[in-house]
């Protein structure tokens, strides 16, 4: 494990290779003293496995109980759960203790980043004051305007970071919220070292894995029988869905590209999940079916590049969307921006509501902006319960959606905009695309059908059609 650090570390390993504990601990305090940043936590998570060799059980607990309490206090919620499971079974009320405050901190944020949360927050808002606090984005600031719809035709697939929170982004796991408590206790931890294989492709699959802290690699044989790198994960991703939900073995090998701390949700955890909540049900199924249609996918299976074919279609909404928000200038009090119905959205709600809607609408504005798409996708969610007839706000989100991979809820936002305004083929191929996405191929053909119904010329969604029609004949 310390491969990565030079002296002492060697040092402390080759004196835990004689046994010799109690020296290789002094001798790891003194690194730590010297050391700062990862190299320093690296090593205040070897401590306490020192510690236990050295049958110095109580001094391991403390160690434990302050390194989760220090993840909780940073909110690097995976790294608390992985430590709790490696206290539970030394000290199991403490750690009784920590998945509680543990519990709490993750149904918070689960709850910050659902629109019944933000709706709660809305409210609380509008009762308080009817100047709308603007969200503060996380990541760096992008200057996009609504022009900036541009960089979704050339990356639809989200980026997942490795920061602390990234857990609580995890659509899966925020699906399944409710059962937090049952979650934990269920969890199995497990370390890799750069390198190391996970999971090979073709065996049998026994859980779904969920990174802690670190980067893995995912690699497919194609038909020659090399591997090809088919995508990077990282902190808060989740791998091995694909083999679970439709029972067969792993459909890609993963290597540990960095040293790995994991949490494994066994299989049959997964499945109670599963039969319990279509909302995770969803979420596994449009992942399996977005990595399975992925272009890196593709490639290893020698199958054509979907990238054209959505890039067409995203570019022509974006296209839409940009004259309906051009010359946006993101001042809430003279904002002048579509979607158009705005207006009239708020005459006709009572005062709290539409105070609510102004929160919800300020704020989507604002995260756009900052190109926080994630809470920006909430934001417009929140938005259009009240402006439920309004096409624009609809396919904004539908957009938004699409460029953080909720193809479920994007699929759900265009299909509201095509009840109420059935005359757009683009949000027809659109709707077409994700309903492909998530492997409902009748559903995507029927789309696709419908929108050259409406413009026969309509070439994107001809393309995604034929696509969608591929991928049916293959399946079967």
């Amino acid at each position: 494990m310390f491969g990565l650090f030079s002296g002492n570390a060697k040092g402390i390993e080759a004196l835990v290779a004689r046994k010799r504990y109690a020296e290789a601990i002094e001798l790891l305090k003194k690194e730590m003293a010297g050391a700062a940043g990862s190299r320093r936590q690296h090593l205040r998570k070897r401590l306490p496995e020192l510690l236990l060799l050295d049958r110095r059980t109580a001094e391991a607990i403390a160690q434990f109980v302050a390194l989760a309490e220090d993840y909780l206090e940073s909110d690097h919620v995976a790294n608390a759960i992985a430590i709790v499971r490696r206290l539970q079974r030394l000290d199991p009320i403490r750690a009784a203790e920590l998945d509680a405050r543990i519990g709490a901190r993750m149904q918070a944020g689960f709850e910050r980043t659902s629109s019944a949360g933000l709706r709660a927050a809305a409210v609380r808002a509008a009762a308080v004051t009817p100047e709308p606090p603007v969200a503060e984005s996380t990541e760096d600031a992008i200057d996009i305007g609504w022009s900036g719809f541009s960089d979704f035709a050339e990356d639809i697939e989200p980026a997942s970071g490795a920061t602390g929170s990234a857990l609580l982004d995890n659509q899966f796991l925020t699906a399944i919220g409710g059962n937090i408590q049952e979650m934990l206790a269920a969890f199995r931890t497990t370390m890799y070292e750069p390198g190391d294989i996970i999971v090979t492709e073709g065996e049998r699959s026994d859980a779904v894995i969920i990174i802690a802290s670190g980067t893995v690699k995912a690699f497919v044989r194609d038909a020659d029988g090399h591997s090809m790198q088919v995508r990077q994960m990282h902190a808060g991703d989740l791998f091995g869905e694909i083999a679970v939900i439709e029972g067969t073995t792993r459909t890609a090998t993963v290597i540990a590209a960095s040293t790995c701390e994991l949490l494994e949700l066994p299989r049959a955890f997964v499945d109670g999940v599963i039969a319990a909540s279509p909302d995770a049900a969803a979420v596994l199924r449009s992942l399996a079916a977005t990595r399975y249609n992925s272009n890196e996918e593709r490639a290893a299976r020698g199958e054509e590049s979907v990238t054209a074919m959505e890039s067409d279609i995203v570019r022509d909404l974006r296209s839409e969307l940009a004259k309906i928000v051009a010359d946006v200038d993101f001042e809430p009090s003279d904002n002048e921006i579509a979607p158009k119905s705005f207006d009239d959205v708020l005459a006709n709600l009572d005062e709290r509501d539409a105070q609510a809607a102004r929160y919800f609408y300020d704020n989507a504005i604002s995260l756009s902006q900052a190109g926080n798409w994630w809470t920006a996708a909430v934001a417009w969610r929140g938005y259009v319960d009240f402006a439920t007839q309004d096409v624009d706000a609809l396919q904004i989100l539908g957009l938004l959606c699409m460029r953080i991979s909720r193809w479920r809820e994007a699929a759900d936002a265009f299909a509201r905009a095509i009840a109420i305004d059935g005359s757009n083929a683009t949000t027809y191929a659109a709707l077409g695309l994700c309903y492909t996405r998530l492997g409902d191929y009748p559903r995507a053909i029927a789309a696709c059908e419908q929108g050259l119904t409406v413009n026969p010329d309509y070439e994107p969604a001809r393309v995604q059609l034929d696509a969608a029609h591929h991928e049916m004949n293959r399946r079967r």
